[in-house]
């Protein structure tokens, strides 16, 4: 059986045709095939969409029959009732009726597509590898040794390897992903906190060199939170400039960012608003405080100063 997330166990990707179209309409759909107990739905908490989950008189004995998810209902029965029809799997001279529809099992990463799945009765289909699933209500490490030797006393010789638990199996599928995410997370804060002392450098400096120049103003009558406010509109001026650039990139570099995003697209008007908010108002902090020096500007000692 297949493993949510990470995949496992034994899975085939097949071609699935549906039984008595012809002409246009003969298409076939590429999906994963996988053999499955009737509990496995129930007990990983996939929920039932339409028709019946798999029984115990599924057998071999009993006509054939799959169940299909709903990626899979709609890339070939959109606007259409899945629900007993026929398919061939692939390299199969008998068809299969679909009795049933459940929901879409998450690949091995969270930013993939949900495939399209076809599950048939493991009664009908045996398979040579199994994942076995439990459910319990105490510790799941707890069953381990018991799980193990429960399927010892079934067959001494067949191997029980893997025992883990599903959010170990979670975790493990997205580590990659949270490493990626706190490695870009770091390199953006050093960004933005390099980028505000940079900018702060920049005013204070514009600041000193224009010394004189306020002294003079000052000596004339100029009001001080103006100057203020100038200084402030100057570093702004810059701040604005950068966003401009960096929304511009962001939408140029737009396929190599989904590739490591999550529900979010590199194109989120929301996300860029809030990103580039939050920039100005720390780059409009980092500028208030060079602008405070110039409450400090005697006109006289600037004056003597040059």
């Amino acid at each position: 059986m297949y493993v949510p997330v990470n995949g496992g166990g034994y899975e085939t990707w097949q071609q699935f045709v549906v039984e008595g179209e012809t002409g246009p309409r003969a298409r076939f759909v590429h999906g994963i095939h996988q053999s499955v107990t009737p509990e496995y739905f129930k007990t990983l908490g996939i929920p039932l969409k339409a028709g019946r989950s798999f029984q115990l008189r599924d057998d071999a004995r009993a006509p054939k029959v799959v169940i299909i998810n709903e990626a899979f209902s709609r890339a070939r029965f959109s606007g259409e009732n899945p629900l007993g029809r026929r398919i061939f799997l692939e390299g199969e001279k008998k068809p299969s009726t679909i009795v049933g529809i459940v929901g879409d099992i998450q690949p091995e990463l969270p930013s993939q597509p949900k495939p399209p799945q076809l599950f048939a009765p493991m009664a009908q289909q045996p398979v040579p590898v199994l994942a076995v699933f439990l459910r319990t209500r105490g510790r799941p490490k707890s069953l381990a040794g018991s799980m193990e030797r429960a399927v010892l006393r079934v067959d001494p010789d067949i191997p029980v390897f893997r025992i883990r638990t599903q959010e170990r199996v979670i975790a493990r599928a997205l580590a990659s992903k949270q490493f990626l995410t706190a490695l870009m997370s770091a390199f953006a804060a050093a960004t933005v906190l390099l980028a505000t002392i940079g900018l702060y450098g920049v005013i204070a400096y514009a600041v000193a060199q224009r010394t004189r120049e306020f002294g003079v103003r000052l000596a004339l009558g100029a009001n001080r939170a103006r100057l203020a406010v100038s200084v402030v509109g100057q570093g702004a001026r810059l701040l604005v400039t950068g966003i401009g650039l960096g929304v511009v990139a962001a939408f140029a570099l737009t396929r190599v960012l989904s590739a490591v995003l999550y529900h979010v697209s590199p194109r989120d008007l929301g996300v860029l608003l809030l990103v580039s908010g939050t920039i100005f108002v720390v780059g409009i902090a980092s500028c208030c405080l060079p602008a405070r020096s110039v409450h400090k500007i005697h006109p006289a000692v600037a004056l003597r100063a040059e």
